[in-house]
């Protein structure tokens, strides 16, 4: 800073700044005149916004933000000093408009560092902890899988080239494509559902020994995925296994009320048992529930005629 007097450049001194030539003190200089009323506390503008609000005062120490490892204590040391680097730094009109200037800087400091905040657990929690739907399977295989997107696309590659397999009944290439997903899965529900994919592929080829083994799989990798109970179920069911079927249909059914797959089972099941009462029962609540599904319409005709239910094929 210069004297207004005769331009010469001001020198520094404990009680402040001074023209050496006239002897002018800067008038708002700390140690000078209106000095004890200078609030040298904490400057939250100088803290949250370092090298801009340092910028905007030409407190230029602030540039050392740039510096690495400097720029861990630089905000600390700009929020110790803010008051009186800014104080300094130029002729204010008045200590109040000094005052009310750091204040706007405050909370301008204070919305820059929550909305940054926001910003960044939005990002983190959408590169860990995004969730990509399942695209409906042929036997109504629906649901939620916790997926890294940005780092398991090979993953996600191969689940959808099975299931595009599975649509285009296709069950060699979606044994190969599900196996390929097993082997990039990464957490407990995507081996889950690569394991379900495969035992599906078995069970479509008539392979009930493999089938059952990586439908068991999946319910080890994630009991909380209810595709492969219904598979387990409907294996069960073409074996005469009625009642062990019935517990599997429910309990895919408490996994995911909308499965409308396991319903078809259950109420098949039901019948299968001698409940024909239940059976249609229950087939004609799933009916009201699902109306866009003609099986439960065709078994309901067929069971209330006394039919018998071997004639109607499940999923595979």
């Amino acid at each position: 800073m210069n004297c207004p007097n005769d331009g010469l450049p001001m020198t520094q001194s404990p009680s402040g700044q001074f023209c050496p030539q006239c002897g002018y003190m800067h008038p708002n200089a700390v140690g000078g005149p209106g000095a004890a009323d200078v609030p040298l506390g904490w400057n939250w503008g100088a803290f949250f916004l370092t090298w801009i609000w340092g910028v905007a005062h030409g407190v230029w120490i602030s540039l050392l933000m740039f510096v690495p490892l400097v720029n861990l204590v630089m905000p600390f040391v700009l929020g110790a000093q803010g008051n009186a680097l800014a104080w300094q730094s130029r002729t204010w009109p008045s200590l109040e408009a000094f005052r009310k200037r750091q204040q706007i800087w405050g909370w301008v400091g204070l919305a820059v560092f929550l909305l940054s905040l926001g910003l960044m657990v939005l990002i983190i929690s959408f590169i860990f902890s995004a969730k990509t739907p399942v695209r409906a399977m042929a036997d109504g295989s629906s649901g939620t899988v916790e997926i890294n997107t940005i780092t398991n696309t090979a993953y996600l590659a191969a689940i959808s080239d099975a299931e595009r397999q599975d649509t285009d009944h296709q069950p060699s290439a979606m044994l190969l494509a599900s196996q390929k997903a097993l082997s990039k899965a990464q957490t407990p529900y995507q081996r889950a559902e690569a394991n379900y994919l495969i035992g599906l592929s078995y069970a479509r080829a008539a392979n009930e020994a493999s089938a059952r083994q990586y439908e068991n799989a999946a319910v080890t990798a994630d009991p909380s995925l209810e595709a492969p109970y219904n598979t387990l179920a409907e294996l069960d069911e073409a074996a005469g296994n009625y009642q062990l079927a019935l517990t599997e249909a429910q309990k895919a059914i408490t996994l995911n009320p909308n499965y409308s797959q396991s319903y078809f089972v259950e109420g098949v099941v039901l019948y299968e048992l001698g409940r024909k009462a239940d059976a249609i029962s229950f087939l004609t609540a799933a009916a009201a529930k699902f109306p866009d599904n003609s099986n439960f319409a065709s078994a309901l005709t067929s069971f209330k005629k006394g039919e018998p239910a071997g004639h109607f094929k499940l999923s595979f």
